[in-house]
């Protein structure tokens, strides 16, 4: 194992906020402070050494980018801001870069998808169609993002929403937020009519009787849901033959996801239930001195604790993860105590997709943990007789871990908090195989991992990355794909399918601007017919039909769309008052706070509203 940080500029020494790996090649990208996308590209050397070398810069951002990841088909890249505007990038390959320019690839913009506030975090589906990006409004909102259709808009959570994923199977997607809780949703066909509510509506309550209800009963519809998914898996592998058009494209942005909430973790009962007379005796002795809504919390606090930090954390992101074939998922910024009178301790949950309702495992940390991220690659198990120094006892937990997760396999994850990286072992969750600290002189803000598994990039605030590069086999020997579990092929199969969804000719991209054009061609001419004196308004009042202030407040709207939509690859030269003024604060905020992992910002309601 080969450890470094790459003394380059990465951002001009700005804070870096994500990176992440483009599954088909070797390349991979990283967002900070300065607005921008950076594409780079890197070698390994067979001493692990790794040399990386720039490729291109993609501006359209006028705020920080938080986030940027590829699609699961590598071919389009997703970018998230501070602005409020999502951007979906593809590679220009037929584009010849300027002899003066260090730039070696061009990038074209395909789509940008708005929302009112900064975006904190994005995740693609398995099969490329849908786009999730979570924000500071407290929604969550899924896309197609070649159409530009927006599906469904989620306002559950009560604070922030800091983290995404979707499951690689298809079925759930997994949010957190800085409220403290962690929301499962599924994916459900509009079949049964007397569901009422949808995910969109009014949010579920925050109380643990009614979400451990709701538990219960989705916990019981898990055979169901895996028949489901394997007769779509045989319909997408009829359907992957086909070329992309924008008929396709089209048909399928009308097929609506229905997510509806599956689970909603916020609390954790106690194991251990046998707890001293004498501390039950003091706790009921200040219950009944309280009013009577303190005594109920009291009470609770003797069965369950909180699992997640709520927004007192210093944690700007919390993003979960699914493993590559779908077994479990890990949820990061968790807290843990064993008995009602032990202190709280920073950790990470691992929940299994049949048994979401409480964790399997918790992984203690000395600070609240940010990231999580799954190697790509399965590997096979460890034979137990490899460490000669082993105990009994440490092979009894190896084989109480394997029948516990119920895998036949292993699988590496990497699990960030602010100032270390743990490297864990499916087969052994009792203590990390590798442990990586004081790397940075700020807190970490993003883990990925190489499409071939042996490099694990690190992306901090204080405007570095680092590597940890693995030798061959030193992680273990890959599993063979005759030995890969029903779940995983089905997962590769979503990604093939992924590759067709997201590829986009010259011919479709062309035909993606001309439709833009003319969209915004109606929308000049509706401008300026609007804009017309006020005998237009005369004749709109003689016919009955008044334009009031809604009209004018959708003009301006389309206006404010179009100039966004217009708004060039390179650097713009003329930005809105607006912009500006908050560019000011974000200066200021990042003079007097230095060392933070992100720099505290001012919400902006809307840029549309006045």
């Amino acid at each position: 194992m080969k450890c470094e940080t790459v003394m380059i500029l990465w951002h001009n020494k700005d804070p870096i906020y994500s990176a992440d790996f483009d599954p088909t090649s070797n390349k991979f990208c990283t967002t900070g402070f300065d607005n921008e996308i950076k594409i780079w590209g890197y070698t390994k050397n067979k001493e692990g050494h790794l040399s990386v070398e720039f490729l291109s810069s993609l501006v359209k951002h006028v705020k920080p980018v938080n986030v940027a990841r590829f699609s699961p088909g590598g071919n389009l890249l997703a970018s998230g801001s501070d602005d409020g505007s999502i951007v979906i990038w593809r590679l220009n390959q037929n584009a010849i870069p300027p002899s003066d320019s260090s730039m070696k690839e061009i990038w074209s913009i395909v789509t940008v998808l708005r929302v009112t506030t900064d975006v904190y975090d994005l995740s693609w589906s398995c099969d490329g169609q849908y786009l999730s990006t979570v924000s500071t409004d407290n929604s969550v909102s899924i896309w197609s993002p070649l159409s530009k259709t927006h599906h469904q808009l989620i306002t559950e959570h009560s604070h922030y929403v800091q983290g995404v994923s979707w499951d690689p199977l298809n079925d759930f997607m997994i949010t957190q937020s800085s409220d403290g809780t962690c929301r499962i949703y599924r994916n459900e066909k509009k079949k049964k009519k007397n569901i009422t509510q949808s995910s969109s509506s009014a949010p579920i309550s925050e109380k643990d009787k009614d979400s451990e209800d709701t538990n219960d009963d989705d916990n019981n519809n898990d055979s169901n849901t895996t028949n489901n998914t394997g007769n779509n898996n045989n319909n997408s592998n009829n359907n992957s033959n086909n070329s992309t058009t924008i008929e396709d494209i089209n048909t399928n942005s009308r097929r609506k996801l229905n997510l509806l909430i599956s689970n909603v973790l916020s609390r954790r009962s106690y194991n251990n239930t046998s707890i001293p007379n004498d501390n039950i005796i003091e706790i009921e002795q200040q219950q009944q001195q309280q009013q009577d809504d303190a005594a109920k919390t009291k009470e609770e606090s003797l069965v369950s604790h909180r699992m997640f930090y709520d927004e007192r954390a210093s944690t700007f992101f919390r993003r979960p993860s699914w493993s590559p074939d779908g077994s479990i998922f890990i949820t990061p910024t968790g807290k843990f105590k064993d008995t009602p009178t032990s202190k709280y301790q920073s950790t990470s949950y691992i929940f299994s997709r049949h048994i979401r309702d409480r964790p399997l495992v918790h992984l203690p940390s000395n600070n609240p943990t940010v990231v999580v991220k799954f190697n790509p690659i399965i590997f096979k198990l460890r034979s137990n007789t490899n460490n000669n120094n082993t105990n009994n006892n440490n092979d009894t937990d190896n084989n109480n871990n394997n029948n516990l997760l119920n895998i036949n396999y292993r699988m590496i994850f990497a699990i960030s908090s602010q100032d270390t990286v743990a490297i864990y072992d499916t087969q052994k969750t009792d203590k990390p195989i590798s442990i990586v600290s004081n790397l940075h002189y700020s807190s970490i803000t993003d883990v990925s991992w190489s499409s071939d598994g042996s490099i694990l990039l690190i992306a901090s605030s204080d405007g570095f990355c680092s590597y940890v590069s693995f030798a061959p086999n030193e992680l273990g020997e890959a599993l063979p794909e005759s030995e890969y579990p029903e779940s995983l092929k089905q997962c590769i199969l979503y990604k093939q399918r992924a590759i067709v969804n997201t590829t986009i000719n010259e011919q479709l991209q062309q035909q993606f601007n001309n439709s833009n054009e003319n969209k915004n061609n109606l929308k000049r001419k509706n401008d300026s017919n609007n804009n017309v004196g006020g005998e237009s308004n005369d004749n709109n009042i003689s016919n009955g039909k008044i334009r009031n202030d809604s009209i004018v407040d959708e003009n301006e709207q389309t206006k404010k769309q179009k100039t966004d939509e217009e708004i060039p690859t390179t650097l713009p030269t003329i930005i809105p008052t607006t912009l500006s003024t908050t560019n000011d604060n974000n200066t200021t905020t990042t003079t007097t706070t230095t060392t933070d992992a992100k720099p505290k910002r001012r919400i902006q309601p809307n840029l549309i509203k006045k």
